[in-house]
């Protein structure tokens, strides 16, 4: 402290010079003098602090016991300085606060082509990252990823497909939108499945390749007795074709024409055609027979809905059965001897059998038609027959040699009225060897075993036999054909 006691003069005296109205204790003070009461005791490192100093952005950092140092401070630690928490810290600092997760991760062991994977809550491990990972793992968007892994987009009709249960031989066909089921694949199916061209299809199938002109014929109207014509490239209509023309387009050889249109050389060729206008049958060629009263009549004409201008009926009377009614032609025809024979004939029965009236209606070839059909001594023929009680009601066509019979039973049954004909026809080739029947013109038979042999000796005609029974019943005939046609002239 300043010895102002000592002093020459007053003015420099805290205590004497002013205001002698301020009290000294102020005096003191503004002159920077402590009063014994009011002074710090001596501190090192207060002493450390003083001796250090203090300067613009210095802080006094601790160096040692009770020593202190300067340094400088950042406007940045300014800003961290005056933060008032923990939270506002790791704001200044962009820091990221404690957490359990990061934790968890900080704690592995990482090493190369490793990646982290979680375990559970806040737990960690790794696993390899393969270099195929990686390419995946760069992909910028799903398609990327797919192009990567070589995979379909998610496809409802896929996801359908999947959904099947497959097993062997099936494949998939659709049942809706996104809907399918499985069906039996087959073997044929796989041989067509595996055709390259449709070429090589057709071939499988056997089919017909597409053509202008099967496409035209397939789109006409059939109906029955129509055979189609051409009008232009590609265009048909149909003609009307009757029973007549099937006997002339079924015919072999122009011979055969011939014979059916009844034209050609008289010398190979003849033709037996009677109408039935004469009331007589040796005035018409025939020779009649019955028995047990059955007869046979002529009917100059008839008057039904048939239009039928003379008629021969052969009738078996009544009141009798075991009766038979014909009219035949001698036995001189022999099959095979070079020499073809049609022998056709539009007939009636005017009713049909029943078994209390029971009969049997013939026409054709036999060697025995002066007997009841089927007798002991009828052996050899071809014919036409009715014979209910075998067959039932269907004309047959009956072959038969050495009393061996072959016989084809048709769907065509007689109708038994007064006015409806059939056209019965019978052919037989030059050389013996079958025997084909028509009803109305179409085919109905064709036999060429049990055929008469060249031996035996045959005639035409019709016959009724009646073989139960007592009321009468009738089989008429309103025209015959009977055609020769030899191979050679004679």
């Amino acid at each position: 402290m300043p010895d102002y006691s000592r002093s020459g003069s007053n003015r420099d005296n805290p205590l004497t010079s002013g205001d002698p109205r301020t009290p000294i204790r102020h005096k003191l003070r503004a002159k920077g003098i402590a009063l014994d009461h009011e002074k710090q005791p001596v501190n090192d490192l207060l002493t450390n602090i003083s001796d250090v100093g203090i300067a613009d952005n210095k802080i006094l950092v601790g160096t040692g016991d009770n020593t202190v140092a300067k340094v400088s401070i950042t406007d940045f630690a300014y800003t961290i300085l005056d933060d008032t928490g923990g939270a506002a810290v790791c704001t200044t600092i962009s820091a990221q606060p404690v957490d359990a997760t990061l934790t968890a991760l900080a704690g592995l062991s990482t090493s190369a082509n490793q990646v982290p994977y979680s375990t559970g809550s806040d737990a960690f491990s790794m696993a390899s990252l393969t270099a195929f990972a990686r390419t995946l793992l760069d992909d910028a968007d799903a398609s990327a990823a797919r192009a990567t892994l070589g995979v379909q987009a998610l496809d409802a009709t896929l996801t359908a497909l999947a959904g099947l249960s497959t097993s062997a031989d099936q494949v998939a066909y659709s049942t809706g939108s996104d809907a399918f089921s499985m069906t039996s694949l087959t073997a044929f199916a796989r041989t067509l499945l595996d055709d390259a061209n449709a070429s090589t299809a057709r071939a499988t199938l056997s089919a017909q390749a597409l053509d202008a002109t099967l496409t035209a014929l397939a789109g006409l109207a059939t109906g029955a007795d129509k055979i189609p014509y051409s009008t232009g490239t590609d265009a048909f209509s149909q003609a009307t074709l009757t029973s007549f023309a099937r006997t002339l387009i079924d015919d072999t050889t122009a011979e055969a024409a011939r014979q059916t249109l009844d034209v050609g050389n008289t010398e190979q060729h003849s033709v037996w055609y009677q109408d039935y206008l004469v009331p007589s049958a040796a005035a018409l060629g025939w020779s009649s027979s019955s028995s047990n009263g059955g007869f046979a009549q002529s009917w100059a004409t008839i008057s039904d809905a048939s239009n039928s201008t003379g008629v021969v009926e052969l009738n078996t009377a009544s009141h009798r059965s075991g009766r038979y009614a014909l009219l035949s032609w001698n036995d001189a025809l022999v099959f095979n001897n070079e020499t073809a024979y049609t022998f056709e004939a539009r007939v009636n029965v005017s009713a049909l059998s029943t078994s209390g009236d029971e009969y049997k209606a013939t026409f054709g070839f036999s060697n025995k038609f002066n007997e009841e059909a089927g007798g002991s001594n009828e052996t050899d023929y071809a014919y036409w027959i009715y014979r209910r009680s075998v067959d039932g009601d269907f004309w047959v066509a009956a072959t038969a040699k050495d009393g061996t019979e072959e016989k084809t039973v048709t769907t065509t049954a007689p109708v038994g009225n007064d006015t409806t004909f059939v056209v019965l026809k019978i052919v037989v080739p030059a050389d013996g060897s079958s025997v084909t029947y028509y009803i109305d013109g179409v085919e109905k038979a064709a036999h060429d075993t049990n055929v008469p042999a060249v031996t035996d000796r045959l005639g035409i005609g019709l016959r009724i036999n009646k073989t139960a029974g007592t009321t009468e019943r009738e089989f008429r005939v309103d025209w015959h054909r009977f055609t020769t046609t030899r191979t050679a002239a004679r």
